[in-house]
């Protein structure tokens, strides 16, 4: 609907929406997901950081995070596939 006022320069829009309206119960898909991607997460680094440092004998930081080595080449890998798929495009 939409509502206005004679001679203002007010006006109200209202958009009803199954969509937007607030619903009971669980939090839906994407709130699961973002939980479980989340706990999964802290779990590989909690888990691997405390292997590393207890068994491996890491000081803790950045060089105990779980396989350091790929995480630091990751931005490169990942420019070298843009490169590669637009080399493949063009």
């Amino acid at each position: 609907s939409f509502e206005t006022s004679a001679g203002s320069c007010h006006y109200v829009v209202r958009m009803g929406h199954p969509a937007g309206c607030a619903t009971s119960g669980s939090l839906g898909w994407g709130w699961a997901f973002n939980f479980a991607f989340s706990s999964a997460v802290s779990l590989y680094l909690g888990l691997g950081m405390a292997y590393k440092v207890k068994h491996k004998g890491h000081n803790f930081g950045v060089e105990a995070v779980p396989n350091v080595e790929f995480w630091r080449a990751l931005p490169g890998y990942v420019r070298d596939g843009i490169e590669f798929s637009h080399r493949a495009v063009s």
